[in-house]
């Protein structure tokens, strides 16, 4: 739980010192006619919002920043395990499950409120010492590159979709596969 704190301990950080570097930047006066250079953290859109991520099959809050072509997101969900004794009285042991989404690209505009993007995708499941027949099974992981839909509905909500056409996962069981067009993630966030 610790953890989850301080992640988002860390983005709320973050987000809120780029937003007064923002205002900072944005009331000195420009009168002698300089131009201004470019910033990531004053010029990028931020973005919050909820995803659907198809390895782990659950929602995830996900952050986003958008600069210029560069694109960049993070998300991080939690499902928390209990012990117990299945009916044929075989003991599961409880575990928190940490999943995690990177990804890194760039995207280009097609229309005023659309973009295609590219890039790569990273995705961590730490299992928190799970059991499966009395063995550990191992973190998955699946790393690929990704295309995608950026769509703005307003100026405050973008709808974004990515899929994976080619992926490597790492299974619990500790085997590797090839997946085509499995991965992948859908949601919507709002912009500041």
């Amino acid at each position: 739980m610790k953890n989850i704190f301080r992640v988002l301990t860390t983005l709320c950080v973050l987000f809120a010192s780029s937003q007064l570097v923002a205002q900072e930047a944005g009331g000195q006066d420009n009168s002698a006619g300089q131009s201004r250079s470019s910033n990531l953290f004053v010029d990028s859109e931020w973005g919050l919002g909820m995803y659907y991520s198809s390895p782990s099959g659950n929602m995830m809050p996900y952050l986003s920043l958008n600069y210029k072509t560069f694109t960049a997101g993070f998300g991080m969900m939690v499902l928390h395990g209990r012990s117990f004794t299945d009916i044929d009285g075989n003991y599961e042991s409880g575990n928190n499950v940490f999943n995690y989404h990177w990804n890194l690209g760039m995207r280009m505009p097609v229309a005023p409120k659309f973009f295609v993007s590219f890039g790569g995708n990273f995705w961590y499941n730490s299992n928190g010492g799970a059991t499966e027949q009395g063995n550990e099974l191992k973190n998955g992981y699946v790393v690929g590159p990704y295309v995608g839909l950026d769509y703005y509905l307003t100026k405050s909500l973008m709808l974004k979709a990515t899929i994976c056409p080619y992926a490597i996962e790492r299974i619990p069981n500790g085997g590797k596969a090839d997946t085509y067009f499995q991965n992948g993630i859908l949601g919507i966030s709002y912009i500041f």
